[in-house]
């Protein structure tokens, strides 16, 4: 370890991590982080937010926000392999093909999977682009109910237009 007789700690350790708050560290006021050198980051952290690329917003009460002008994007990965991800589209063919600028896609290298109301699936859309309600798809649209089965289409006023119901007799 260096000595720090006669040196600041900035120039003995130019990796260190830190914001710019006169040595009270982290409050809740978002600050850029930098190196021991002083060379900005695109990191800002508060002790309620994260910003990437921006200043975390603190009137919308997000606990994290993402700026970029291109590749706007959230990727996983497992290891080195790409399993899924969030992105914006900048250009059109960005994530997904056939995607168009500012479209927001979502992608997964297997099922896609949606749960409301606590962890038991819902909705699942499988690899070969088929989608299940209440159960895994067994045809481009599968609707799944243990006890009552039913679809209905209907105009959006719902007044004295007519229906289209489908139900089970089973």
């Amino acid at each position: 370890m260096a000595s720090l007789t006669g040196q600041s700690i900035a120039s003995s350790y130019k990796d260190l991590l830190q914001v710019s708050n006169s040595n009270s560290g982290i409050d809740t006021t978002a600050r850029i982080v930098s190196d021991g050198e002083g060379t900005d980051s695109n990191l800002y952290l508060s002790t309620t937010r994260v910003g990437i690329g921006m200043s975390p917003n603190s009137s919308t009460g997000g606990m994290l926000d993402i700026q970029a002008t291109d590749h706007l994007k959230l990727r996983f990965y497992n290891s080195t392999n790409f399993k899924a991800g969030l992105e914006v589209a900048t250009s059109s063919g960005d994530m997904i093909t056939g995607s168009a600028t500012n479209d927001f896609c979502i992608r997964s290298q297997s099922n896609m999977l949606f749960a409301a109301g606590g962890a038991t699936e819902s909705v699942r859309i499988d690899a070969a682009g088929k989608l299940g309600v209440g159960g895994s798809p067994i045809a481009q649209l599968t609707l799944t109910d243990a006890t009552s089965p039913s679809f209905a289409l209907y105009e959006s006023d719902e007044g004295t237009h007519d229906k289209l119901w489908l139900q089970s007799c089973f």
